[in-house]
């Protein structure tokens, strides 16, 4: 578009020899400079400009940072691939099976032998949906070796919304590999 004004403005003696009626060539102008600007907006059938989610998943939803979907693992692989490091940057997918109750400030993935993954977001900085529980998720962040205390599962259950009696059996400290998310996926 600003190819023809700068034509027009800067280079004005050529296109009056098109139109030597000054008004008749702004107006041309006026009409190129729309059909340009309309042409350039294209219809992208619907699709989000530079997005990789595939058309099978219409309905994402997006998390903390954006990320793509695309090298992520099977959550039933995290404990493999961590095997006895501390920690271990990885992309994620996996089935919810969990979310907090009270804010949606953690979720949990299940793992292939039964266990559980919790998942908590980076610097407590979002949040998902409570009722994201039986939905797909991407998840980008890094996995760990942790020690949760007494105190911490016992508040985690009480998010969950467990009753008092399951509350009071959390007696030990649980040693399991987490996962902290700096960026979710969640699709329908």
């Amino acid at each position: 578009m600003w190819h023809f004004f700068a034509l027009y403005f800067v280079f004005p003696t050529p296109l009056s020899y098109l139109c030597p009626n000054s008004k008749t060539m702004k107006y041309i102008a006026l009409i190129f400079s729309a059909a340009l600007l309309i042409s350039s907006c294209g219809n992208n059938d619907g699709k989000p400009a530079n997005d990789s989610v595939n058309a099978a998943s219409a309905n994402v939803a997006y998390y903390g940072d954006r990320i793509s979907p695309e090298g992520a693992i099977k959550a039933e692989t995290i404990k493999e691939k961590l095997g006895q490091k501390d920690s271990l940057a990885m992309k994620v997918e996996g089935k919810i099976v969990d979310v907090c109750q009270k804010k949606g400030c953690w979720m949990e993935l299940a793992l292939a032998d039964g266990e559980n993954i919790r998942v908590t977001f980076k610097d407590y900085g979002f949040f998902v949906p409570k009722d994201a529980s039986g939905k797909t998720v991407i998840m980008d962040g890094y996995a760990y070796n942790n020690t949760t205390s007494v105190a911490q599962l016992r508040h985690y259950a009480e998010d969950g919304g467990k009753s008092k009696e399951e509350i009071e059996k959390i007696t030990e400290p649980e040693v399991a590999v987490s996962f902290e998310a700096h960026g979710v996926i969640i699709k329908d």
